[in-house]
């Protein structure tokens, strides 16, 4: 990876094969969106929707990281069995949301692909820097 964008091909990539949207491109960065329904039915849904912004600073070759989750309700949320789970350490989360309604459910895990990332960064040359009390 000899390009000074050459860590940016190769996140998009991996985003993408995650079920990523790349959007908000930019020459120094971009942002990626996946939503997942968590529960659904005739008169409303649940969703969670994940957002991850990449911010390359060439100068210094440090990728930049931030990460947001939010859920949002459309009509009448659904009767459903949801469940989350979380784990902390530091400043680094990782949480499981799930739901179960009579229209379906789904799954989405926040920070599951962090560590991914970083080791593609690393490897490629780059520092990788994640940014926890900021949002995309």
């Amino acid at each position: 990876m000899t390009s000074p964008h050459a860590p940016f091909t190769a996140l998009k990539s991996v985003l993408t094969g995650a079920g990523f949207t790349i959007s908000k491109e930019s020459p120094d960065g971009f942002t990626a969106e996946s939503t997942v329904t968590l529960a659904k039915w005739a008169l409303g849904s649940r969703k969670a929707r994940r957002r991850i912004s990449i911010r390359l600073d060439a100068g210094t070759r440090t990728v930049h990281l931030r990460e947001a989750l939010t859920e949002t309700s459309l009509g009448f949320p659904p009767p459903a069995f949801l469940s989350e789970s979380w784990k902390q350490k530091g400043t680094r989360k990782t949480a499981t949301l799930a739901g179960h309604g009579p229209g379906g459910g789904g799954e989405i895990r926040f920070g599951e692909l962090r560590d991914e990332l970083k080791s593609l960064v690393e490897r490629a040359g780059w520092r990788f820097m994640y940014e926890a009390a900021v949002a995309p």
